[in-house]
């Protein structure tokens, strides 16, 4: 696998408009491996990292925002849609540790990815974890500090650790 790391440093957040990339003001970015899309209008706060192999699928959508500490991790396919708000410390990833055999240490046994998709309009609230293969419906809201490892459907509120389905909005 090869990685790609480029860090932004200075003292303004950072954005993309009109699909370029403009340096107005983050003190740390950190991206391996550029996205395969980033829409128009979107921002990142400080302390943003995104992971993506030369290999793997990211697409982010129009008018997004991204909190400070988020961590996006796409080892295979992860599609983040338009407008959607993802909160302080949130954790999204396509992968995960493989751990069957208990005779070869868990750092040797690789991962396994399954696809994640977030709809439009969706709000991700402080410190959730947005585990592989969980697909979430537009216009949801997700709590805060939860753990989501299910499918999410439309306009609904899911919370807790594990998630579920608090009510419909």
């Amino acid at each position: 696998m090869i990685r790609i790391i480029i860090k932004i440093y200075s003292f303004w957040l950072f954005s993309i408009s009109a699909g370029k990339m403009r340096a107005n003001c983050v003190p740390f970015l950190e991206i391996t491996c550029f996205p395969n899309h980033v829409g128009k209008g979107c921002f990142f706060q400080k302390n943003t990292w995104i992971n993506k192999t030369n290999d793997s699928y990211l697409s982010i959508g129009d008018r997004c925002y991204f909190g400070h500490g988020c961590q996006i991790n796409a080892y295979d396919n992860v599609k983040i849609g338009d407008d959607v708000m993802i909160s302080d410390n949130v954790y999204i990833s396509d992968a995960d540790h493989v751990f069957e055999e208990t005779s070869v240490p868990i750092k040797d046994q690789g991962i396994k990815t399954q696809p994640v998709v977030i709809a439009d309009g969706v709000w991700i609230g402080r410190n959730a974890i947005i585990m592989p293969g969980v697909f979430i419906g537009g216009n949801s809201v997700i709590g805060a500090n939860s753990v989501v490892n299910c499918d999410v459907q439309a306009g609904v509120v899911f919370a807790g650790a594990p998630a579920r389905m608090i009510r419909k909005i």
